[in-house]
């Protein structure tokens, strides 16, 4: 049977639906560069790696073949992590879409006092949500939230990010920290992640 239109059903096949709007990944530009969302394939521990070697698959955004924000940048074989993953592929080489929350914690090796929390919930392979906490020596820490749910004036690729300082001691709280969902925590920015220009960086959201 001959199929009319392949090219319209190859495209269709390649469709997927990102917080309600139709997406079609693999896409290069006018200058034969990568744009838009590109499936990323990931090993047992969701470092990049090749289909024939990959458990899981995401999809990460972008622009004249770079990466804006890279979901994957601190995740090497070299870094010391401990990982844990919501829904576990059993079976290399046949990947299926991330799917639920996939969680790490990575230290750093000059310093055993200094690591870093990141938990990343994703709805079939895209990112929807990324919570990162820097833990330091002491008990006040850094906390990020990045928002893929929202986009800066329905752009493709942006999201929103909110910045904390949290305190996390039974002593009296800190000036300026209040109790909520967060710990003792205080809002010090809101961002979007967007491009300006040629160059895509955190933009702090006037009040």
């Amino acid at each position: 049977m001959k199929i009319k239109n392949l090219p319209l059903v190859i495209a269709g096949l390649l469709s997927l639906n990102l917080s309600g709007q139709e997406t079609t990944l693999n896409r290069l530009d006018a200058n034969g560069k990568k744009t838009g969302y590109w499936i990323e394939y990931l090993d047992e521990k969701i470092v990049p790696t090749d289909s024939a070697n990959a458990y899981y698959k995401s999809f990460q955004f972008y622009d004249a073949g770079e990466l804006p924000f890279d979901l994957f940048p601190k995740l090497k074989k070299e870094v010391n992590y401990e990982i844990k993953i919501e829904n576990r592929a059993q079976i290399k080489g046949s990947p299926f879409v991330l799917q639920g929350f996939a969680e790490w914690y990575s230290r750093n090796p000059k310093s055993k006092d200094f690591y870093v929390y990141t938990k990343v919930d994703f709805n079939d392979g895209y990112p929807v949500r990324i919570e990162e906490t820097f833990f330091a020596y002491n008990d006040t820490n850094s906390f990020f939230i990045y928002d893929f749910t929202k986009r800066y004036q329905g752009t493709e690729g942006t999201f929103f990010i909110e910045s904390h300082r949290r305190h996390y001691s039974s002593k009296k709280i800190p000036k300026g920290f209040a109790l909520g969902d967060y710990g003792r925590y205080k809002t010090t920015k809101q961002e979007w992640f967007r491009k300006v220009g040629n160059k895509w960086k955190n933009v702090k959201v006037e009040a």
